[in-house]
């Protein structure tokens, strides 16, 4: 049982304190329990999450576990606030929109009162640093005890909660919602305006994708319950039959989709809409982008790091030599993100395919490149793909493997010299996020690095490649460079 807090509640005209105290729970969650009936609005107890309080956005009072609501501040804001003792954070009365305590945000609704203690160093949050999509979730839920998240994700926050009632025909659905994460750099270039709208078109054409609902003017998607596939088989792993066998039909139903039986909004610009068929002007886009919005626009920031290891403008002008010459295919839709992450197995093994944000028009070819490089099966394995890949989509659309047998180590180089640049600045940003490296960490770092550099060094036009050794003593400089930075940022 953790240290008495303080829980300002209103239970008259005259705000009152509430003595509770926090006992710890499974999966960071916080029973608050109540030790007298002065406040008869928070005598039962509450789940409260690791992000977050029983908070209702829309102003609506919050139900507790057993039943009864937690008041209702004014301006509408439900009140029902855990104040963590034990490292000094206490509420003041009047302007505290919100604390942070232990990992659990808390929120203050104008009324708290200051509890006597030791006083210590607060840190006090904006409103606007309260996440949008957690406030959504706990919105349309109703009820934040039965919200789960942040999920782990690059590209978005994500949190799951069943609706109010559950759902007629299964009570056991939940639904996500998220929002992109602020301050995130794009490595891949984004075709379509919205990736819920995509998946409403593609319903009954391609298997096994999430429902998409709206409630209110939240967006959500059906969360898949069930194992990534990278939980159950690895990278480097052979992949069961069974699962295989999905893939291939999803393959199948891609090649299937053609531009122009699918009317959605595109966000991307026309010089990135080549015509059906022009494989070459497609690769050409990409490595533009990868060129202009991965490498150009961070040079501010990683050039010094990039050209340590040997990374420079001119490596580009390798890189259009050594991918240039594809044979013509017509178009289709590609995912462009099929990895073990984004396939979910489901508890009747049924393959379901998720992250559709990368999706696109474009090569067919493309996709299955960019499948296999992340999916990194056994040789075996990779080729027997291939060969099933070349069989269904042909029967899908005709020509879509045209060139094969030249093309596919072209596009798979592509995506090697495209993980140069994005996974040097991730890796160099991992290292600047959180307390000072072990030297294991660097050492490890450096060899991801380096195996990164030397599967690409061909397209680049790499002479040589830094050891692991230099490539983990260039990302420490340039980790050092940055604190001064980072710190005045503070």
């Amino acid at each position: 049982m953790a240290e008495l807090v303080g829980v300002a509640a209103r239970d008259g005209p005259e705000p009152r304190l509430k003595t509770v105290s926090l006992e710890e729970l499974p999966h960071g969650a916080v029973r608050v329990v109540a030790h007298d009936d002065e406040c008869h609005a928070l005598r039962a107890e509450q789940r409260i999450d690791r992000r977050g309080d029983a908070w209702n956005r829309a102003g609506r009072s919050v139900r507790t576990g057993a039943g009864r609501t937690a008041g209702v501040a004014r301006h509408g804001h439900a009140m029902n606030t855990p104040w963590k003792g034990s490292d000094g954070i206490r509420p003041r009365a009047g302007a505290c929109p919100g604390r942070v305590a232990e990992g659990r945000r808390v929120l203050c609704c104008h009324f708290c009162t200051l509890r006597k203690g030791p006083r210590r160093e607060k840190r006090e949050m904006s409103p606007e640093s309260i996440s949008t999509a957690r406030l959504h979730a706990v919105e349309v839920s109703g009820d934040a005890s039965v919200v789960e998240g942040p999920l782990q994700g690059y590209h978005h926050e994500t949190y799951v909660f069943p609706l109010p009632g559950g759902s007629a025909s299964d009570p056991s659905v939940r639904w996500k919602c998220r929002e992109p994460r602020e301050n995130l750099l794009w490595f891949d270039r984004r075709c379509f305006a919205s990736e819920e709208e995509l998946l409403r078109a593609l319903s009954g054409r391609i298997s096994r994708i999430p429902d998409v609902i709206e409630v209110g003017r939240v967006g959500l998607q059906r969360f898949i319950e069930g194992e990534t596939l990278a939980a159950l088989h690895g990278s480097g792993a052979a992949v069961p039959g069974h699962v295989f066998d999905q893939i291939v039909d999803l393959f199948g139903q891609l090649a299937g989709v053609e531009p122009e039986t699918l009317a959605i909004e595109r966000r991307c610009e026309a010089a990135d809409r080549p015509a059906d068929g022009d494989t070459n002007g497609f690769l050409e886009r990409l490595v533009h982008f990868t060129e202009e919005r991965v490498y150009q626009e961070n040079l501010p920031s990683f050039g010094g790091l990039f050209s340590s290891l040997g990374i420079t403008g001119e490596s580009f002008k390798w890189l259009r030599k050594n991918v240039s010459g594809l044979h013509g295919r017509p178009f289709s839709l590609l995912h462009a993100d099929l990895h073990r992450e984004n396939f979910i197995v489901d508890p009747r093994a049924r393959l379901w395919v998720i992250d559709w944000e990368l999706a696109m028009w474009g090569d067919p070819l493309y996709d299955l490149a960019t499948h296999l490089y992340l999916m990194r099966y056994p040789k075996r394995q990779e080729e027997r793909m291939a060969a099933r890949w070349r069989d269904v989509v042909e029967q899908a659309r005709p020509g879509s493997s045209r060139g094969m047998e030249d093309d596919l180590s072209l596009l798979v180089s592509y995506k090697k010299a495209q993980s140069v640049f994005t996974d040097v600045i991730r890796s160099a940003l991992s290292l600047e996020s959180g307390p000072e490296p072990t030297a294991r960490r660097l050492v490890s770092t450096g060899e991801k690095v380096h195996r990164i550099l030397a599967a690409a060094a061909a397209p680049l036009g790499l002479e040589s490649v830094p050891t692991p050794g230099r490539i983990a003593s260039a990302l420490n400089r340039w980790r050092r460079a940055r604190e001064p930075e980072a710190a005045s940022s503070r």
